[in-house]
């Protein structure tokens, strides 16, 4: 199984498909561990994405073998909801009350997604960064 891992990362892009449906396969027979089964499966969606940017949720479907495959349970789905989210929140809240000291990006950028969400309808009242201060005090000490 780490031998096609490995050779995951450096196969062409036109035999990837059918190293992880084989990789996919053995990983479901020998790991009985869901949870190490899910970090292995993850490394592999990784290198995928990496190996073929372009690919489509689709494609991904297919290759995965998954036919009740949501992508939004994927971390990398995550990670890219996380980044896109925040980076929404800092630029509204720039064109709302200004730019923002590193110190109050920084906290902004450590909020989790439910946080930015919750950030971005707050935000919608903000006149000052006074308010913005005012509402990250209240929201990280109820995290």
């Amino acid at each position: 199984m780490g031998v096609g891992i490995l050779k995951l990362v450096v196969v062409n892009k036109k035999q990837t498909p059918i190293l992880v449906k084989s990789l996919i396969t053995k990983i479901r027979s020998e790991l009985s561990d869901k949870a190490l089964q899910k970090k292995v499966l993850d490394l592999i969606e990784t290198i995928v994405v990496y190996k073929l940017p372009r690919i489509s949720r689709q494609e991904l479907i297919k290759m995965f073998g998954l036919g009740d495959f949501d992508i939004k349970t994927t971390r990398l789905y995550e990670e890219l909801k996380q980044e896109t989210t925040l980076e929404l929140v800092m630029r509204q809240l720039r064109r709302r009350i200004g730019n923002l000291s590193p110190q109050l990006q920084e906290r902004i950028s450590q909020l989790s997604i439910e946080q930015l969400e919750n950030l971005a309808e707050a935000l919608l009242d903000f006149s000052t960064e006074g308010d913005l201060v005012v509402w990250l005090q209240d929201n990280l000490t109820q995290a």
